[in-house]
């Protein structure tokens, strides 16, 4: 891989890519449509299903434009190019350009050319939130509140990673008080079943013994 920076031409990979981008947050559905093949594969852990042709993922980035809201953006933190007209990005959302916490993403992305331009034909995105199949009605609600309440959310953000360590605390204080003698009780449970197991295990070993002399 090389250094985002490398290849200064207006069909690069790289730059084909960062107009991909660009097109989101622009939210032009036609620029986007211009940048995708006509057989385009988009396997995008956003969504629960993929994506199989121009149209569909078209589709499918329509929703994902519309859940952002007009405040939320992708921001590109790196982006690389590889061989084979392929690039690999790493980026994060911002709202407001501050970033949410949890959004972090990681994009594969193999291009074909059409004459001079080149296209995406395959996208292998996989994010942070992949394993909630309901994430784009999530990121809707969130941008939502984030409207709603922006002087509150700015200063989350901002000190996002303070409440994380106080939720920490809390927990520490709170919950591990209940949760550990539950655990201790489940230990204790699983190691009287598996012992019981074994001792029915070798009694019926010994009847079947008996009963076979």
């Amino acid at each position: 891989m090389v250094n985002p920076d490398i290849g200064t031409c207006s069909f690069s990979p790289s730059n084909t890519t960062k107009k991909f981008y660009s097109s989101i947050n622009n939210k032009d559905l036609n620029q986007l449509a211009s940048l995708i093949s006509e057989d385009c594969f988009f396997n995008d852990f956003f969504f629960p299903q993929s994506s199989q042709g121009r149209k569909e993922a078209l589709k499918s980035l329509e929703q994902l434009i519309a859940s952002m809201g007009q405040d939320t953006e992708l921001s590109i933190d790196n982006i690389y190019e590889g061989v084979d007209l392929t690039t690999i990005v790493n980026w994060h959302l911002e709202w407001k350009k501050k970033e949410v916490p949890f959004t972090r993403g990681c994009s594969y992305y193999e291009l074909s050319r059409d004459g001079e331009q080149l296209l995406i034909k395959n996208a292998q995105v996989i994010t942070e939130s992949s394993m909630n199949p309901k994430i784009s009605a999530l990121l809707n609600m969130v941008t939502s509140v984030y409207n709603d309440f922006p002087e509150t959310v700015s200063r989350f953000l901002k000190n996002h990673q303070v409440a994380y360590q106080l939720l920490q605390i809390a927990s520490k204080i709170f919950l591990q008080p209940f949760i550990s003698p539950i655990l201790a009780w489940y230990k204790k449970l699983w190691t009287f079943a598996i012992t019981f197991v074994g001792l029915a295990n070798k009694l019926v070993q010994f009847i079947i013994k008996n009963f076979r002399e």
